[in-house]
């Protein structure tokens, strides 16, 4: 049953970073890799994934579609960016 949950979860995560990808291609934005991956993160967070693997698959579909990526790393818990 667990490992049917973790299936379960994985297609989720990968649909969400797929209608990432399909929302900014057809609002001709960037992507906020950083942002998207926390948001994930926070959606899912049993998803046996770290932020830093979530950021990089959502890199890795956004460039196989050739859409605009926005770089950046998810801050750590506790800190603040710098203004």
């Amino acid at each position: 049953m667990v490992e049917a949950d973790l299936t379960m979860v994985e297609k989720m995560v990968t649909e969400e970073i797929r209608r990432l990808v399909a929302d900014a291609i057809e609002a001709e934005r960037c992507l906020a890799v950083a942002r998207c991956a926390e948001r994930i993160g926070k959606t899912y967070p049993n998803c046996g994934r770290t932020i830093d693997e979530l950021a990089d698959e959502i890199i890795r579909a956004a460039i196989s579609a050739r859409v605009a990526v926005e770089m950046g790393r998810p801050q750590p818990a506790g800190t603040s960016a710098a203004v």
